[in-house]
């Protein structure tokens, strides 16, 4: 496929952005591509009296280079994205019902396309696909939750994932009960930078435990070790009453769907070891696939999995060969013409087919047909100015229409996205493409 489509760079330098002004896909599909809007001319560099003028006309100081650079050291840190697993590939596959509406319009308006173009469409935003994952090692597998549809690498990811989405009460009922506080001799107190949590003094029997089981429930996305860096320690009787007083509220669980003998589990360790032999199957499903929706939130993807959604929609938006490969099969088989014109891939209603100098038509389609070959790549707006008298009645304006439409469908006549009007001829540059 990419042997047959010119490389991005000279397709990039040789095209304006495509026009596909004329496909309307309904409400998902009618959101305009805004990558060309959102280009906005920036200031030259060191442009200072500019900078002076707008700021004095806002009433606001001068921000300084200094100044410039010091708010810009102030942002917030960016999380690294964790790597791409090995052994997990990903591929898109646009939306049944967008390849759907897409066919119909291509079929109502007789437009024809580049299918690099209608690829670009589909990507031009994340609701019009999905992402599908596939586990090739031996023996590997992915987790999709049945509930929220979240999907996971490993049972830790998917245990983080249940107690964080409070998951838990839909198959345990949570029991509180007062005991009595810990004894010792306890100086600080390890406090969650991020939440504020109490964690306990590092001197305490459980605090390891207690560290991970918050870790595990709000910041799994986060590397362990990163995490404790964000611990703080807080010292006096204050913040050790108010962590004692914690302490004396012992919770437990007792399983929702369990028969026969009464099942207490007191920490979360017997809770997650229970789960994952009583629910585990129920709450998520696994397999060597699963298919997301490219647009899931982050929070409901594996961090490796979200990298690779991310890599995978970036490579195919640099260049499309797969997508492009993909919507020829799916078009071909919504009845659609795939075929090469001009050593491009295009879609349309009909193969193009020289018109037999032995066929005799019609008055109105002649007069077309011989306007679009003595006009080859004209505007079909000129060629209704040049043909259509001006007096002419809606009833007649739709019969010359109706002509028009009978050219194309017959691939005697191409119109192509871009309002230009072509008379197919019999020509090595217009051929089925290869069949892989």
């Amino acid at each position: 496929m990419s042997s047959q489509e010119p490389s991005p760079k000279s397709s990039q330098k040789a095209e304006a952005a495509p026009d596909l002004s004329a496909l309307d896909f309904g409400p998902a599909w009618a959101k305009k591509d805004q990558r060309s809007n959102s280009k906005q001319k920036s200031p030259r560099r060191g442009d200072n009296k500019g900078r002076e003028r707008r700021s004095a006309r806002d009433g606001r100081k001068p921000q300084t280079r200094r100044e410039g650079r010091s708010r810009q050291q102030s942002r917030p840190e960016r999380k690294p994205l964790a790597p791409p697993p090995e052994g997990i590939t990903a591929r898109i596959m646009p939306l049944e019902e967008g390849l759907d509406a897409m066919a119909k319009e291509i079929i109502a308006t007789g437009r024809t396309h580049s299918v690099f173009d209608l690829a670009w469409v589909v990507l031009g935003a994340r609701d019009r696909f999905h992402v599908i994952f596939e586990n090739e090692k031996e023996g590997g597998l992915i987790f999709k939750n049945r509930h929220d549809h979240s999907v996971w690498l490993t049972q830790q990811e998917c245990l983080a994932h249940f107690w964080a989405k409070g998951r838990v009460k839909e198959y345990y009922q949570e029991e509180v009960t007062e005991v009595d506080a810990p004894s010792g001799n306890f100086q600080s107190i390890a406090r969650c930078g991020l939440s504020g949590k109490l964690i306990g003094p590092p001197n305490f029997h459980a605090y390891q435990q207690r560290l991970v089981d918050l870790h595990r429930e709000r910041y799994s996305d986060m590397p362990l070790e990163r995490y404790k860096e964000k611990i703080v320690m807080e010292h006096g009787d204050e913040v050790v009453a108010e962590w004692l007083e914690t302490m004396k509220k012992r919770v437990v669980w007792k399983p929702l769907s369990e028969e026969g003998e009464e099942v207490t589990l007191d920490t979360r360790q017997a809770l997650e070891k229970h789960f994952l032999t009583n629910g585990f199957e129920k709450e998520f499903e696994s397999g060597k696939m699963a298919s997301v929706l490219a647009n899931i939130p982050a929070n409901m993807l594996s961090p490796g999995l979200l990298t690779l959604l991310k890599n995978t929609v970036a490579e195919e938006k640099r260049y499309p060969g797969n997508l492009a490969s993909f919507l020829c099969r799916q078009m071909s088989g919504r009845h659609l013409a795939v075929y090469k014109w001009k050593k491009r891939l295009h879609c349309g209603p009909a193969r193009p087919k020289q018109l037999s100098k032995e066929v005799v038509i019609a008055d109105r389609p002649n007069q077309l047909f011989k306007w679009v070959q003595e006009h080859s790549g004209g505007a079909i707006d000129k060629m209704w100015e040049d043909l259509l008298p001006e007096d002419i009645d809606e009833e007649t304006r739709h019969l010359w229409y109706h002509d028009l439409h009978w050219l194309i469908n017959e691939g005697f006549v191409l119109l192509f996205s871009d309002g230009l009007l072509y008379a197919a001829k019999a020509s090595p540059d217009t051929q089925d493409p290869p069949k892989k």
